[in-house]
C-alpha cells in the first residue's frame, strides 16, 4: 500500500493507494496504471485485486510478495491478459484469503505457472499413471489394464508395469523403440507376460535393465527382451 500525502485548503490529505495484487473495491483504489478486477475461479470463488489490464508480457507485471515477477496470462475467461501474482505456497500470496494454484495448458497438459487466486489452493493433480514397462512399486501406479509385476532373473529382481496373461504380441504395448512387446511365458512366472522388445540396452525403459535373449526349454531364442540385471 502506498500513502500519498498532499496539501489542501484544510491541511494535509492522505490517500491510500493499493499496490498490484492487493485487494480493492474500485479502480480508484489502485495506482493510475492499474485497475480493480474481479477474479472468479472455476470453483466459484471470487475476489478483487489491483492488476494491469491487457499486459503484453510479464515485464509489465509487478514483483510479488515472494520476489517473483508476475505472470501475464489470459485465464478464467477474463477476455484479456491480466497480471497475476506468482507463488510456490499460499504464504506467497499478498491477499491472505487467496491460495496458490497450479495452472496447466488445457491442450498439452503442460504446466504454465503457479499463481494466486481467490479461495483455497487447489489440490495437486494426481501423479501421471505409469505406462508399459515402466518401473513401479504397486499396481495402483500403473495405467488401466496393467499390473505391477515382479520380474526375477538369476541375478536380479525388479518391477514393471505390464499386461499379465496376455494371449499374443498384439496385446502388448509398444516399447521405447516403438516395437510391440513380446507375450512370453519365461522365467518360471507361471503365466504369460508382456516384455519389452529390444535390440540394445538403450531400448529398455527400466534403468539398469538389459537386452537379453529369451529362450524356450530347448534353448531356442524366442525374442530379445528387456530384463533386470
Amino acid at each position: 500500500m502506498l500513502l500519498i500525502v498532499g496539501s489542501g485548503l484544510g491541511g494535509c490529505i492522505v490517500v491510500n493507494v493499493q499496490e498490484q495484487y492487493e485487494s480493492c473495491d474500485v479502480s480508484d483504489d489502485c495506482r493510475v496504471r492499474d485497475n480493480c478486477v474481479t477474479v472468479t475461479t472455476d470453483s466459484g470463488a471470487a475476489g478483487n485485486m489491483c492488476t494491469r489490464l491487457d499486459c503484453a508480457s510479464e515485464f509489465e507485471c509487478d514483483i510479488g510478495r515472494n520476489g517473483l515477477a508476475g505472470a501475464c496470462l489470459d485465464i478464467l475467461g477474463s477476455g484479456g491478459n491480466l497480471c497475476y501474482e506468482r507463488c510456490t505456497t499460499d504464504s506467497d500470496c499478498t491477499q491472505l484469503s487467496w491460495g496458490c494454484n497450479p495452472l496447466v495448458d488445457s491442450v498439452t497438459g503442460q504446466p504454465i505457472a503457479n499463481v494466486c487466486l481467490p479461495g483455497a489452493s487447489a489440490p495437486p493433480p494426481p501423479p501421471a499413471l505409469l505406462s508399459d514397462y515402466e518401473r513401479c512399486e504397486m499396481s495402483a501406479e500403473c495405467a488401466t489394464g496393467l499390473l505391477c509385476a515382479a520380474i526375477t532373473t538369476a541375478s536380479a529382481m525388479d518391477n514393471m508395469c505390464t499386461l499379465l496373461d496376455c494371449t499374443g504380441d498384439s496385446q502388448c504395448g509398444a516399447g521405447r523403440n516403438g516395437e510391440s512387446g513380446a507375450c512370453l511365458d519365461i522365467l518360471g512366472s507361471g503365466g504369460t507376460v508382456c516384455y519389452e522388445r529390444c535390440v540394445a540396452d538403450t531400448d529398455c525403459t527400466g534403468a539398469g535393465w538389459t537386452c537379453s535373449d529369451a529362450t524356450d526349454s530347448t534353448g531356442a531364442v524366442l525374442a530379445s527382451v528387456c530384463l533386470p540385471f
